[in-house]
């Protein structure tokens, strides 16, 4: 059976206290006893509003396909305190494969990650959202930060949170959201691994 990579997006709602790293260690966990496994630790919690969302490059059978959005469901409600709204959206996608580290000097190491330092962002709509050239990867590797006086920041470059500031979506995870509108003559760079 061919493997396919599938992106997926959960929206949950959590109890209160529960941290964002407990709750993406517990779907991880989740995941993991439903076999369903995430590449290379590409699961992220965000926020929008007053929802929460579990982010997660998986890679399942293509037989499996028809069934994962169900089996999502099922493995994040095991989580204690946790609660899934609605059935989760899956996206097709192409992954890169694991990067394989060089060990030594000299020929036969393999491919490392490739990084994208201080890319601008194409505008996509209005100044709320922006388009990057790749899909970080891992998904917390994206860094976003802001020549910024909307956000108090005085002119100064302001590191933006992912899930406060902004999130990730569209095709891939290569549209950034703001959830504070940047002003047109905000400079926004972008560094990532991909």
């Amino acid at each position: 059976m061919s493997q396919v990579y599938k992106y997926t997006t959960a929206i949950v709602s959590a109890s209160a206290g529960m941290l964002d790293a407990d709750l993406a260690y517990q779907a991880q966990q989740a995941l993991l006893a439903a076999n369903i496994t995430v590449v290379n630790g590409n699961l992220q919690v965000s926020h929008v509003g007053g929802n929460s969302y579990i982010n997660a490059l998986v890679v399942v059978d293509s037989s499996a396909t028809g069934t994962l959005a169900a089996s999502l469901r099922t493995a994040y409600q095991t989580i204690s305190g946790v609660t899934v709204s609605g059935t989760p959206s899956i996206t097709d996608t192409t992954a890169p494969p694991a990067p394989t580290p060089s060990v030594g000097g000299g020929g036969g190491g393999g491919a490392g990650p490739n990084f994208m330092d201080n890319e601008t962002p194409t505008t996509w709509t209005s100044n709320l959202e922006y388009i990057l050239s790749h899909t970080p990867n891992p998904l917390g590797s994206l860094e976003v930060s802001i020549d910024d006086t909307v956000l108090g920041a005085n002119g100064c470059n302001k590191l933006l949170v992912q899930g406060v500031d902004y999130h990730l979506g569209g095709t891939g995870n290569t549209h950034i959201l703001y959830d504070v509108i940047p002003a047109a003559t905000n400079k926004i760079r972008c560094s990532y691994r991909y």
